[in-house]
C-alpha cells in the first residue's frame, strides 16, 4: 500500500479514527482492534486495508503530513505582509496540532521509542514539509524586503518551529489550555526581532 496519498476511502476512515484515538486515548489504545470497535468492523477487516500496527502508523504520518499540507497551502499564495503570513501560518499549524492534541508528541515517542527507521524517516519527512512550508514564507518575505536578507531562511525555520514546538509541548504536558493566536502572538516579537529588517 502507498503510505503516501493514494488511500481509499475507508483506509482514510481508519487513518481518521487513528488520529482521534491517539489525540484522545494515546498511542498505547491505537489498536487495530480498537480502531475497528469504533468504526464497527471487525479487526480481521482492517488488515484488509493495513499488514499491521506499523503499517499504520507509518500511513499516519503520510495522513497527518497531507492534511497540514493541505492546509497551509493556502498561506504560499497570501497576499498579506510576510510579518503578517507568517503568524497566520504559525497559528493554524499550532490549531492543527491543538486539535490533534500532541500527535506530533506521540509521533516523536513512538520513533524513538521503536528506534525504527522508517518511523523516523516518516516522522522526518513530516517535519520537512512543514519546515519547507515555513521556509519558502521566509525567503518570500525576503525578496519583498520584509526579513532580513543576511539570514539563512533553514536556520530561521528551524528556530521558528522549535519556538512552536517548545511552546505547545510546555502547554500540553501542562495540560493547559491555549488559544493558538494568543501563543503566537506573545512569541512573535521574538521571532520578528530575529528575522525582520
Amino acid at each position: 500500500m502507498d503510505t503516501k496519498n493514494n488511500w481509499s476511502e475507508r483506509q482514510r476512515e481508519i487513518l481518521s479514527v487513528g488520529i482521534k484515538i491517539l489525540s484522545d486515548e494515546g498511542a498505547k489504545s491505537l489498536t487495530l482492534k480498537r480502531i475497528g470497535e469504533i468504526i464497527g468492523i471487525s479487526e480481521a477487516a482492517i488488515y484488509r486495508h493495513f499488514s499491521g500496527k506499523k503499517e499504520l502508523l507509518l500511513s499516519l504520518h503520510g495522513y497527518v503530513k497531507s492534511q497540514v499540507t493541505q492546509r497551509l497551502a493556502s498561506f504560499l499564495i497570501s497576499g498579506e505582509h510576510s510579518e503578517k503570513h507568517l503568524e497566520l501560518l504559525l497559528v493554524e499549524i499550532i490549531s492543527y496540532f491543538k486539535e490533534n492534541k500532541g500527535i506530533s508528541l506521540i509521533f516523536l515517542s513512538e520513533s524513538i521509542y521503536h528506534n525504527d527507521p522508517d518511523m523516523k524517516v516518516a516522522l522526518k519527512e513530516l517535519i520537512s514539509g512543514i519546515k519547507s512550508i515555513i521556509k519558502n514564507l521566509i525567503e518570500s518575505g525576503m525578496e519583498k524586503g520584509h526579513f532580513r536578507k543576511d539570514i539563512n531562511p533553514d536556520v530561521a525555520a528551524i528556530m521558528i518551529m522549535g519556538i512552536v514546538q517548545i511552546s505547545m509541548i510546555h502547554l500540553v504536558i501542562g495540560g493547559m489550555d491555549f488559544e493558538p493566536s494568543l501563543l503566537v502572538k506573545n512569541f512573535m516579537p521574538l521571532i520578528l526581532k530575529g528575522i525582520s529588517d
